[in-house]
């Protein structure tokens, strides 16, 4: 740009036009597709660079506003012209005027996006079938059912943020920023069911091994408050990404994700923290008060039990296979959402993985514990005799 400045009182504005068109506009536009989605401040140098190039053509001042010059020069600014390109890549895929690797890209990832989609609605909705049914069960209104219930809370809206990571990944523009936001939502989405899980199993332990401190030890009070601070603390854990340095980075030579952890001795204390709260606490809490559980029912007084404190026990098994079942799948994707992989297939499956948990969670509820399959058969058999009540008593008053 420097050379053509030097020239530019020799030349024509054609040739200006043209000559920057060659050297600068074709260098902007090179492999452009990729910085789709940085922040602005990223972008306001390519578009300095753009400014330039169209004063030096149009020999304006540095005061002069940029927009009406660049309608005259019909050139688009440098977020249009990264659209331009990534829509009309996809307008020949679609059409088949692309590469076969284009048009499988584009396939791949409407079919992934059709798929996982499909899962997330599931697990929404079985989500909110439990706590509907959790809500309408006797034996589930006390303590544990309100930890269950703000375990249900936490997954619905872990969904809803996971679908939209999905939608903005797949089809919509990659907006990094707003993708990095959505992963901490995650990891606070986490570290709530984490928490919920393992103060459900403290509970059953008390309820079942420390009846008698137990009515002293937990009340409503303290259960409201701890779901509270855990929503707090997870929140204020990943708000501190803000003081951490770099813990995001962006590759632009990257198509399977654009951002990814970077973890260095500077933010390292950061991911440890991630992994304990979300991780190691709860796995810790949760299997001590499994192994304490079962060698509490080997002793002989278990025998003298009443059909109270055998439903709990049954409710602890239920809850901690759920839980084995839910950190297997959870942790293989902390792995993948923590490192940059390369490897083509490992993050399908290890979401597909994932989206087990939720797909089998339901299930789940009504195979291992008898009353909430209890209480589903009843709203089924209830919702039933509304529909063909007013048929049969029609019936009934023809005979």
């Amino acid at each position: 740009m420097r050379n053509i400045s030097q020239i530019r009182t020799f030349i024509t504005t054609k040739t200006a036009a043209t000559s920057v068109q060659a050297c600068v506009s074709s260098h902007l536009d090179y492999y452009n597709a990729f910085p789709l989605g940085l922040p602005q401040h990223l972008l306001a140098k390519l578009q300095r660079t753009q400014n330039c190039a169209a004063r030096l053509v149009t020999k304006t001042k540095r005061r002069d506003h940029m927009t009406p010059i660049l309608k005259d020069l019909h050139w688009l600014k440098v977020v249009d012209r990264i659209k331009y390109k990534v829509l009309t890549l996809i307008f020949k895929a679609r059409q088949g005027l692309a590469p076969a690797y284009d048009k499988n890209m584009v396939c791949t990832a409407i079919i992934t996006t059709a798929i996982t989609g499909l899962v997330n609605a599931w697990g929404i909705i079985g989500n909110i079938v439990i706590i509907f049914i959790i809500a309408r069960t006797p034996n589930m209104r006390g303590f544990s059912g309100a930890l269950m219930i703000n375990h249900a809370v936490a997954d619905v809206i872990q969904e809803s943020v996971s679908q939209i990571v999905v939608l903005l990944f797949a089809v919509g523009p990659r907006m990094v920023q707003l993708n990095i936001y959505l992963r901490l939502a995650l990891f606070s989405l986490s570290g709530v069911v984490s928490h919920s899980v393992s103060a459900l199993s403290v509970n059953l332990y008390l309820a079942i091994c420390r009846q008698q401190q137990y009515k002293r030890l937990v009340t409503w009070k303290r259960v409201f408050a701890f779901m509270a601070c855990s929503w707090a603390i997870n929140i204020a854990i990943s708000s501190l990404y803000h003081v951490v340095p770099s813990f995001y980075t962006v590759d632009l030579n990257s198509r399977s994700d654009i951002p990814y952890m970077d973890i260095t001795p500077s933010n390292c204390w950061f991911y440890l923290l991630l992994v304990l709260n979300i991780v190691i606490i709860p796995i810790c809490t949760a299997a001590t008060c499994y192994l304490r559980i079962r060698s509490f029912m080997k002793c002989p007084t278990m025998s003298s039990m009443g059909p109270n404190n055998m439903n709990k026990v049954k409710l602890s098994q239920m809850i901690h296979i759920i839980t084995i079942i839910y950190f297997l799948t959870f942790i293989p994707v902390f792995i993948i959402m923590s490192a940059k992989v390369q490897m083509q297939g490992v993050k399908t499956v290890i979401w597909a993985v994932n989206s087990s948990y939720y797909i089998i969670k339901l299930f789940l509820y009504l195979k291992l514990y008898k009353p909430f399959r209890e209480t589903a058969k009843a709203i089924c058999c209830n919702s039933c005799q509304n529909r063909v009540g007013p048929t049969q008593q029609g019936q009934d008053a023809i005979v």
